[in-house]
């Protein structure tokens, strides 16, 4: 099984470099048309390169983890 997903991340940051707020969201794209469906949600920073990279390692597995 195979499929594409999408990872888009929001990192706001002040003036002075301190974070202001942060959201990775992670969402498996239709093979036709048809709207985007959300598997994954998170407020931690650093979250969508922690999970890029386990996607990277382990494929399909890391959504076990999820």
């Amino acid at each position: 099984m195979t499929f594409t997903i999408l990872i888009e991340e929001l990192d706001e940051r002040g003036p002075a470099g301190d974070l202001i707020c942060y959201i990775a969201s992670v969402y498996r794209l239709p093979d036709t048309v048809g709207d985007k469906q959300l598997l994954f949600r998170s407020r931690i920073p650093g979250a969508a390169t922690t999970l890029r990279n386990e996607i990277a390692r382990d494929g399909l597995r890391a959504f076990d983890r999820l």
